[in-house]
């Protein structure tokens, strides 16, 4: 495909330098600042949400069985727009993913993967795109985009729209008869009505295809976005294709709410969540300029409804939800680069919990993001009362220590502890400790502080804290195991003594370069067992094994197999952390043919499985 010689192509430094003014990093929109506090602070939250659910190969595995690299693209575009700075190791290891991945099939990942793509801006991924762009610009057909397979409808549509929107901004060339053709056939969509056209606009909604009854709102957003993209490039008499979008836009004005996807003329009057709307609202607002939609702020309105509805995990439920979420409140469409880290995206300050309580004997706080600091903030009345040092009960407490400890299913563990000092150094630091665990993490904690002469301590309530992903120095290099793998380029077999239904549970998973795609057998299945076999023998010195999920009950003992042979038998446990590897370094290379993995007994139904199975020559 020809491509527009662009100077923003140079280096990723430089990616979208050459923008035209219009396309720059808009200011934040003026909301109230306690508002603008909490969209920083669920922006943040949402962030790291979808750090914890990277797998180890650098995917999101949403759907992986279908859509591929799909949702590792949408969640790279998120996280850019939220601010992630492009080095982060979490977007560089996307990133290698979706270039091994390649061209996705379907025309959501192939748009997502444009999104992200074009975001990071590195001149080597070119051709990539490319290639997607000449793979999408083929898969149109008359009224638009389909999955590719099937009918097209408007959300296939839209996406399409978006992709080829941000990969002509980055230098692909997309045919003017494409956009040509995309703007009469969104017209399509929009609902029957049977009334005269009249000077000024009458709402008229969108459909996700034409013969459908109902309109919605993330439909109708999608049509007049994708208007607002194609209107320029539409030749002679635009009279039809703006009445269509300003209808569009009276119907989303019309039809305006936070709380669901608004389907006025279904029978409940909405089909279901509202994130993917809200999205589809940010688009229209940012690509008309626009901030209200007849009488409503359409961004503070939507940013009040994400804040109260965000999740314990930072997220509104799966990957692309989440996504949404974030594109909805970093105003992503307003740019087609990464927002920078500067303070106009992504808040990376310290997570703070806790206050002061004087009806509680001891009130905790704590205060961080990959460690968390934990202290003493007050001692509550009655404590005080009952428990003061000094002839007249107006001293300090006699604190002789004070211990951390963190709840779980069983008896809590102790995190640490502070022996109170003759200097009082202690207790001017609040008794304050630092812990050492590894995120991501929710966990209640709760402090027992010992007094002298006092036989039980006084406890504070249970304090709920979270730990921001902890990075690990083993992820870089398994976001290139697929390629160092030696069963990728060879003739494999895989049989199984069993698998549960779905493409999420196969025994072909173990090969297919997808870490969060793994084998489960049957749970009565009383001796699972799983073969790899090939064609022709190859030398390997390392057997590598993975969690397929992050959840879930994790593998424990096992045993391998090599060439059938009983007394080569390798007895070994997994590593007890779905986020490792567990790597198994034979001591010299051999020459293996076949490989079979056993397991104990039969698996539990949360088994969270086994994912990728891999041998590699490392030495």
């Amino acid at each position: 495909m020809l491509r527009t010689p662009l100077l923003l192509l140079l280096a990723p430094s430089l990616a979208l330098a050459a923008q035209k003014k219009a396309d720059e990093v808009p200011p934040r929109p003026p909301v109230p600042a306690a508002l603008q506090a909490k969209i920083n602070h669920a922006m943040d939250l949402g962030v790291e949400s979808l750090l914890a659910r990277q797998s180890l190969d650098g995917s999101w595995s949403q759907q992986m069985e279908g859509y591929g690299s799909g949702a590792t693209g949408i969640a790279l575009y998120a996280l850019m727009k939220s601010g992630l700075p492009t080095s982060h190791p979490a977007v560089e290891r996307g990133m290698t993913f979706v270039r091994r991945y390649g061209v996705p099939a379907k025309t959501y990942a192939r748009a997502t993967v444009l999104f992200a793509l074009t975001a990071y801006g590195d001149p080597a991924d070119e051709r990539l795109i490319d290639d997607i762009t000449d793979a999408l610009v083929k898969s149109q057909v008359a009224r638009g985009w389909a999955y590719p397979s099937g009918e097209p409808d408007l959300s296939c549509t839209q996406f399409a729209a978006m992709g080829l929107r941000a990969a002509e901004a980055a230098g692909a060339k997309v045919p003017k008869t494409v956009w040509l053709r995309l703007a009469d056939a969104v017209l399509e969509y929009r609902e029957e009505v049977d009334r005269r056209p009249t000077s000024g606009y009458e709402p008229r909604g969108f459909k996700y295809k034409p013969q459908v009854e109902n309109t919605k709102g993330s439909m109708t957003a999608a049509g007049v976005a994708v208007l607002a993209i194609t209107l320029d490039h539409v030749r002679g008499n635009k009279a039809d294709h703006v009445r269509a979008l300003e209808e569009g836009r009276a119907w989303l004005a019309a039809h305006f709410m936070v709380e669901h996807n608004p389907a006025p003329t279904s029978q409940s009057g909405h089909a279901g969540p509202p994130w993917y709307y809200l999205y589809g609202v940010e688009r229209v607002g940012a690509l008309l300029g626009v901030e209200t939609f007849g009488e409503h702020e359409w961004y503070v309105r939507g940013a009040e409804k994400l804040i109260s509805a965000q999740d314990d995990a930072g997220g509104w439920g799966n990957h692309s939800d989440t996504s949404f979420g974030l594109l909805f409140l970093s105003r992503a469409t307003g740019s087609l680069g990464p927002v920078s880290s500067d303070g106009t995206g992504v808040v990376a300050s310290a997570w703070t919990f806790g206050g002061d309580d004087p009806k509680e004997d001891v009130s905790l706080r704590a205060s961080g993001r990959k460690k968390l600091t934990f202290w003493i903030s007050s001692f509550g009345d009655d404590a005080t009362f009952h428990h003061a040092t000094g002839e007249e009960g107006d001293g300090p407490l006699a604190v002789e220590r004070v211990e951390y400890w963190r709840k779980g299913s069983g008896e809590p563990t102790l995190l640490g502890e502070v022996v109170a000092e003759d200097d009082g150094r202690a207790a001017r630091n609040r008794y304050a400790i630092q812990s050492d665990l590894v995120g991501p993490l929710t966990m209640e904690v709760f402090a027992a502080v010992h007094l002298a002469d006092v036989d039980e301590p006084l406890r504070s309530k249970p304090l709920k804290v979270r730990l921001a992903m902890t990075e690990r120095p083993t992820w870089s290099e398994y976001a290139k195991d697929a390629e160092r793998n030696l069963f990728r380029d060879a003739k494999v077999e895989v049989t199984a003594s069993s698998q549960q239904d779905g493409p999420r549970h196969r025994a072909t998973n173990v090969i297919d370069a997808h870490v969060a795609l793994g084998w489960k057998p049957k749970p009565e299945d009383e001796a699972p067992w799983i073969r790899i076999e090939l064609a022709r023998a190859i030398r390997a010195n390392t057997i590598v094994l993975s969690h397929a999920d992050m959840t879930g009950t994790l593998l424990d003992r096992f045993e391998i197999l090599v060439d059938d042979e009983d007394e080569d038998r390798i007895e070994a446990r997994m590593v007890p952390d779905a986020r490792e590897k567990t790597v198994l370094e034979l001591p010299k290379a051999i020459k293996l043919q076949s490989l079979t993995i056993r397991l104990p007994g039969a698996v539990p139904n949360d088994f969270a499985g086994l994912g990728e199975v891999e041998v590699q020559r490392r030495r």
